[in-house]
C-alpha cells in the first residue's frame, strides 16, 4: 500500500493470494465469517507473506482482517500494527520510528536466538504421519463474537476491584461456570486454563513494542462446588500470579530452551508440543492493558475480534478487548461449546 499524506491510499496488489487483498463488500458476509476464512489459511513456514491484510468495503463501512505469523507478532503486536495502519490511512503522519523486534529472553538477560529458520522434512505435509498435517486435519475453527454492554463492562471492572481480584480473574471464573453447564467435568474435576501473559510492561520502553512478547501460564482451576463467584475469581487470579513473576518468566524461558534445544525441523517442534502432558481446555487472552483508539480521522472502529486457533480441537480460545467502553469477547474453537459466550454474559450479569 502506498500512502501520501492527505491522499487516498493506492493499493498496488489485488490478487486474492497476495498479502494485501481489497474488494467490494457486495456479498452477505460478517466479521465472524471473514475471521474464520482467515484462520483456514495457515502460514507456510518461512513463507514470504508473514503479514496479511484483507479488506471488504462498501459506502461508510468496511470489514478488515489483519493476520500475522506467530513467530513475528503476538496478539498485542498485531493490534498495535492495526492501530498504526488505521492512523496512517486516517491521514496522520507515520511515527517513522524504527521497528524493533525482541523476545522474552531479554527479560532474563539471556542472549537472543539467531535468525528464525525452519527446515521441513522431506515430504512433510503429504502424509497423515506428519504432525503438522495431523494437527490441521481436525477441521477449521469456528468463530463467534459477543459484545457486553457498557454498563455490564463497568460493573465487571468495578466489581473485580471491590472484591479483591481483577476482571481477568472474574472472566476465568465466569467461563468455568458457564462451560460447566455443557461439560460436567469442568464442575466436578476442574480444568486447565491457559492465560496469555503480556510481558511488555516489564520491558523498558516495551509498551508498544512489536514481537512475540506473550508467554503462556497454564493453571488448574479447581472444581466449582458451591463456592461463591468472587472466591472462585480470587483463587483463579492467585493461580496465575507465580507465572507473572520474574522467577516464573525465567522458568518459562528455561523450559522453552530445553524444548527447542534439539529442534531440527518445524514439524519436530510441533510434535513435541502436541505430545506435552499439559493439555488445556480453556485459553483466555485478555487485552486489558490495551485500550485501542476508536477514532482515526473519519474512521471509527465499531467492533473487534481478537484471537488465535490455539490448543487442541476441544480448546475454547477466548479473546477479550474493550472498544468504546464495551467488552468485545470472541470464541475460536474447532468444537465450540454451545452458548458459551451467552452463558458467560448471563453469569456476569448475575454475579457482578
Amino acid at each position: 500500500m502506498e500512502k501520501a499524506l492527505g491522499k487516498r491510499p493506492h493499493f498496488v496488489e489485488t490478487d486474492r493470494d497476495s498479502p494485501l487483498y481489497i474488494t467490494d463488500w457486495n456479498v452477505i458476509v460478517t466479521l465472524e465469517m471473514l475471521a474464520k476464512s482467515a484462520l483456514a489459511r495457515p502460514f507456510a513456514d518461512a513463507g514470504v507473506d508473514m503479514v496479511r491484510l484483507e479488506i471488504l468495503h462498501r459506502p461508510n463501512e468496511c470489514l478488515l482482517v489483519l493476520s500475522a505469523h506467530h513467530s513475528l507478532y503476538d496478539g498485542m503486536g498485531t493490534l498495535l500494527l492495526l492501530q498504526e495502519l488505521l492512523a496512517i490511512v486516517g491521514g496522520e503522519p507515520s511515527r517513522n520510528k524504527e521497528q524493533r523486534w525482541t523476545s522474552l529472553r531479554e527479560l532474563v538477560g539471556a542472549p537472543p536466538h539467531g535468525a528464525y529458520t525452519s527446515t521441513l522434512t522431506e515430504g512433510a505435509g503429504a502424509g497423515s504421519s506428519d504432525p503438522v498435517s495431523t494437527a490441521r486435519s481436525v477441521g477449521t475453527a469456528d468463530v463467534r463474537h459477543l459484545v457486553l454492554d457498557r454498563a455490564l463492562t463497568i460493573r465487571l471492572e468495578e466489581g473485580a476491584r471491590a472484591n479483591g481480584t481483577t476482571p481477568h480473574g472474574a472472566l476465568m471464573a465466569a467461563f468455568q461456570i458457564s462451560g460447566a453447564r455443557s461439560v460436567p467435568d469442568w464442575a466436578d474435576k476442574g480444568l486447565n486454563c491457559n492465560t496469555a501473559h503480556n510481558v511488555r510492561p516489564a520491558l523498558e520502553e516495551g509498551g508498544d513494542m512489536t514481537g512475540m512478547l506473550t508467554m503462556p501460564i497454564v493453571t488448574h482451576l479447581n472444581p466449582i462446588s458451591d463456592r461463591p463467584f468472587w472466591e472462585i475469581a480470587r483463587t483463579a487470579q492467585k493461580g496465575i500470579a507465580p507465572g507473572r513473576s520474574p522467577a516464573g518468566r525465567l522458568a518459562f524461558i528455561e523450559a522453552m530452551d530445553a524444548l527447542t534445544s534439539e529442534e531440527v525441523t518445524a514439524a519436530a517442534f510441533l510434535q513435541k508440543v502436541l505430545a506435552s502432558p499439559i493439555q488445556y481446555q480453556l485459553m483466555i487472552t485478555n487485552y486489558a492493558s490495551y485500550r485501542p483508539r476508536s477514532d482515526f480521522g473519519h474512521l471509527r472502529i465499531a467492533s473487534i475480534i481478537t484471537g488465535v486457533d490455539g490448543g487442541g480441537p476441544q480448546t475454547q480460545t477466548i479473546g477479550c478487548c474493550t472498544v468504546h467502553g464495551a467488552l468485545n469477547i470472541s470464541l475460536i474453537s474447532k468444537r465450540p461449546l454451545a452458548n458459551l459466550l451467552e452463558n458467560c454474559r448471563d453469569v456476569l450479569a448475575s454475579y457482578v
